[in-house]
């Protein structure tokens, strides 16, 4: 009888101990799986970021904010998973409760912020295109360097105007700036075969739009996927 107590005793024990392994367990590969896709968020909105920062002052009204927001996500995301593999490892309690309290707080969040990156280029199109027209009647004023970032933009997206060129003459009142000819040493700029036909805001648009909606799907899924973790 005390034999069987004694088996039955240890049973429960090796069960306890093997639940406490699977549940440590677990909680490390959640943990490396957030450090992972917090590190893919990071390289995603660095991607957006480089993208249009090398234009300056031009994206300062709008089209910077949502990446650096999933920049900062993706950054606590890393840093909480550090944080939930040091609780897991040292078994303590406060630090894994303050771990869950977290990612419910961040699950909510990046839902939200997932959903609204989805449709944000919907959602701001004319927002953009009214702070791009603000910003390129400044054009050869003051600011020399606003006037460089609209340069650099043209030449590298091979755009001219917001819309298209005649932005320049009715809207700027300004002649067709060199950026826009495509071969910049020989230029007649009343010539339209020899300027940029594509305007700025359709090629800005093409250029971020993949990956800025790369982003959304990555934030509601990383927010679904974290509700089961």
């Amino acid at each position: 009888m005390t034999e069987k107590i004694c088996l039955n005793f240890e049973f429960k024990q090796l069960l306890k101990l093997n639940s406490c392994l699977m549940v440590k367990g677990a909680n490390r590969i959640d943990q490396c799986f957030l450090k992972a896709v917090g590190a893919g968020v990071i390289a995603l909105s660095s991607i957006v970021i480089h993208r249009s920062s090398q234009y300056g002052d031009l994206f300062l009204k709008g089209i910077l904010t949502l990446p650096i927001l999933i920049l900062i996500a993706g950054l606590i995301i890393t840093l909480l998973g550090f944080f939930g593999c040091c609780g897991a490892m040292r078994e303590n309690t406060c630090m894994l409760y303050t771990y869950a309290v977290i990612v419910s707080v961040l699950f909510i969040c990046e839902l939200a912020l997932g959903i609204l990156i989805a449709l944000y280029p919907e959602k701001a199109r004319d927002q953009i295109k009214d702070g791009m027209v603000e910003i390129f009647e400044k054009y050869g004023k003051d600011d020399q360097s606003l006037t460089r970032s609209i340069d650099t933009m043209q030449t590298d997206l091979q755009c001219c105007g917001v819309n298209n060129p005649e932005d320049w003459r009715s809207e700027f009142h300004h002649e067709i700036p060199n950026s826009c000819c495509i071969d910049k040493g020989d230029c007649n700029r009343n010539n339209p075969n020899e300027i940029y036909q594509k305007g700025c805001y359709e090629a800005i648009e093409s250029s971020l739009k993949g990956v800025t909606m790369a982003l959304g799907i990555t934030a509601i899924v990383l927010g679904i996927i974290q509700m089961f973790l």
